[in-house]
């Protein structure tokens, strides 16, 4: 029988996440909202996802899921080096959908232990950062005075001036799987597009990104800038320093967002109501359903542009780090 969760809600908390950069930080905005029943947040995770969420004030320390004591908790006995990272915290929330994790959790002693699904299956179409935080409202984590807190520290975003910000655009054309990937010659058309109105033009890349920088040594037009932020707090910094974001499905896109930059992604064969990222200026250019990398192509350049030129228009009106309530807000 799981023990209830303590109700004092300025205790500490230990989550575990195992998904990939892009899905976790679909978590940030959860983890930001959590901060209102918890005094101190630990997180186990990949060690530079850690660095991370610590740099953006989510949570106070991290632990690396890399660290050979983790593995010991799928294991008949867990490693005492784990038992000792959690033995500071009463909580631990899992998103995970693995039960022998949950029962090495148990055995630790923990005075609650909540498990929920990392992200939404089909048929279900909630966005993913949505359907976590519906989860833990359901949970005991969170008492019932607490939860119109928790709610509204979901849909914060920071408060991002405009007046001074210089007129840089970051653009990504990488992403985890090729076939989520807009035509590098339609970035470099929108950033010719852009540069022309008068902004600075940033290509930005990752470590995995090679192919896309060997296909661009040939020389970027005058103007368009290549970037290769060596850990992920430079990444988090360059996009902060800017004006606005194209990118594809992938993690850059969903830092950008959760960091309030006005973000425009292009999606191919993902569902963008359960994947597009979460933040207060968010736009999605999807292709055709059902036609894959074809229906990428057929997505202009121009198209996307628009997108974005309509996301800054609304940005310098509003000059508000709050939600809209239209198409942005999660089903």
């Amino acid at each position: 029988m799981p023990t209830p969760c303590p109700r004092n809600p300025m205790t500490d908390l230990l989550v575990f996440h195992q998904g990939a950069l892009g899905d976790f930080i679909l978590a940030f905005p959860v983890l930001r909202s959590l901060r209102v029943c918890f005094r101190r947040i630990g997180a186990v995770c990949r060690g530079s996802f850690g660095g991370l969420a610590r740099h953006l004030g989510l949570i106070e320390e991290s632990f690396p899921l890399e660290a050979a004591c983790f593995a010991s908790l799928y294991a008949e006995t867990p490693d005492e080096r784990a038992r000792a990272v959690m033995q500071p915290y009463p909580a631990v929330l899992l998103f995970s959908r693995s039960n022998e994790l949950e029962r090495a959790c148990r055995s630790l002693g923990r005075q609650c232990v909540v498990r929920i699904p990392p992200w939404p299956q089909d048929p279900e179409t909630r966005h993913t950062t949505r359907f976590l935080a519906d989860r833990i409202l359901d949970s005991p984590l969170i008492p019932e005075d607490r939860k119109p807190a928790f709610e509204k520290a979901l849909y914060a975003a920071p408060l991002r001036p405009r007046s001074g910000r210089s007129r840089r655009i970051a653009m990504s054309p990488g992403s985890g799987g090729r076939d989520k990937r807009w035509p590098l010659e339609r970035f470099l058309e929108a950033a010719l597009l852009l540069r022309s109105r008068g902004y600075s033009m940033e290509l930005v890349l990752g470590p995995a990104e090679g192919d896309l920088e060997a296909r661009l040594r040939g020389g970027l037009p005058e103007g368009i800038l290549l970037r290769k932020p060596p850990t992920l707090i430079e990444l988090a910094r360059l996009l902060d320093s800017c004006t606005g974001f194209i990118g594809n499905d992938s993690a850059p896109g969903h830092l950008a967002a959760f960091l309030g930059v006005p973000t425009a992604v292009v999606f191919g064969r993902s569902d963008p109501e359960r994947w597009k990222p979460f933040g207060p200026s968010v736009a999605v250019v999807a292709a055709p359903h059902g036609m894959g990398e074809k229906g990428l192509e057929r997505i202009s350049a121009a198209a996307v542009v628009r997108r974005l030129d309509r996301l800054l228009e609304e940005a310098a009106a509003a000059g508000s780090d709050s939600f809209p309530q239209e198409e942005n807000m999660p089903e």
